[in-house]
């Protein structure tokens, strides 16, 4: 099998697309291939430095330790304690996949270390987003300048992550694992939901947005539950919480493409513009001052967006580099 083709195969395993015949095939080629040991040396290997090497070499030994005993044990084996067997190696070949393979951007679980808490940072940079899928297949899109952090007790006792920045959250229902998004300024209690969360650090406003289940925002001594379509929104500075009914998925928007404004001010919107674009804006403040916007605008290309935004505003700009000048007509 090619490493394309190979390649193809375990990113749709991975994501559950997988046909029956494919697994198969990829099964097959777990027992048989000669070359299946080297193959994930050379894949992990090439991982990003979200690992020590100790921690790679860990991951290789127990990959090896695995296949290594498949022909000794599924030559006397029945079916079911080939199943039982292969069904643990595939444990190890997905966690193995996620972390090593530049297929998805930040897999990293704790399965593979060993019970030492270990701290997992991923980054989205400025004028790029990062996909997240955590150790208990719950999904996070990092929009740009944010920060998630999580460690290798994940989903042991509790599901916490850190966020500083924005993110759009799709998390797997479990009960008895409360997932919470935890800040210096509000923590949020989930069960399984889909909600976004805003919190940069330089800024005053947290802002929550539900699309389904139920979310419980902590914050001093208050606490506020959440139902579909509301958009809270927390003031560090005056320590209060305030609700609105919106649409929700309008918020989201920027996951795939869209950026949307309800009502914020022309400060705010450069500043996102500076995150989401990686450029810097140059204006004037005060021009700008109490003058607010709502609409739409294309995430994919900064000008596309400023053309949009200086009609409403009714402004001219110029680039020069990655620097914007904006002149107030």
């Amino acid at each position: 099998m090619d490493n394309q083709k190979l390649l193809a195969l375990i990113s749709k395993f991975l994501n559950g697309n997988c046909s029956a015949s494919e697994e198969k095939e990829l099964t097959e080629w777990m027992m048989h291939d000669e070359g299946v040991g080297s193959w994930w040396e050379e894949q992990i290997g090439k991982s990003p430095d979200m690992m020590t090497e100790k921690q790679k070499q860990d991951v290789l030994r127990r990959i090896n330790a695995e296949i290594g005993s498949r022909s000794e044990k599924s030559s006397v084996a029945g079916p079911s304690v080939r199943r039982r067997r292969f069904s643990r190696l595939w444990r190890w070949v997905a966690a193995a996949a996620i972390i090593a393979l530049p297929l998805l951007s930040a897999w990293v679980t704790y399965r593979v270390l060993d019970d030492s808490p270990r701290q997992f940072v991923v980054r989205a940079n400025r004028g790029s987003q990062t996909a997240v899928v955590l150790p208990d297949g719950s999904e996070v899109m990092l929009q740009a300048s944010s920060v998630l952090t999580y460690d290798s007790r994940y989903g042991r006792g509790s599901r916490d992550v850190r966020l500083a920045g924005k993110a759009l959250f799709d998390i797997q229902r479990d009960p008895s694992h409360p997932f919470r998004v935890n800040s210096e300024s509000m923590d949020i209690t989930v069960l399984g939901t889909r909600f976004s969360v805003e919190n940069y650090t330089s800024e005053d406003l947290v802002r929550v947005v539900l699309s389904r289940g139920s979310v419980r925002l902590d914050a001093e001594d208050m606490n506020l539950t959440m139902r579909p379509n509301e958009c809270v929104q927390y003031s560090k500075k005056s320590k209060t919480f305030t609700k609105k009914n919106v649409n929700a998925e309008d918020y989201f928007g920027w996951s795939i493409g869209m950026l949307y404004f309800d009502n914020q001010s022309f400060v705010d919107i450069m500043r996102e513009l500076e995150h989401v674009y990686n450029i810097h804006i140059q204006y004037a403040p005060k021009q700008w001052s109490g003058e607010r916007f709502t609409g739409n605008l294309p995430a994919r290309d900064f000008r596309a967006a400023l053309d949009v935004l200086g009609k409403a505003g009714t402004f001219k700009y110029t680039v020069d580099d990655s620097t914007v000048y904006i002149v107030k007509e």
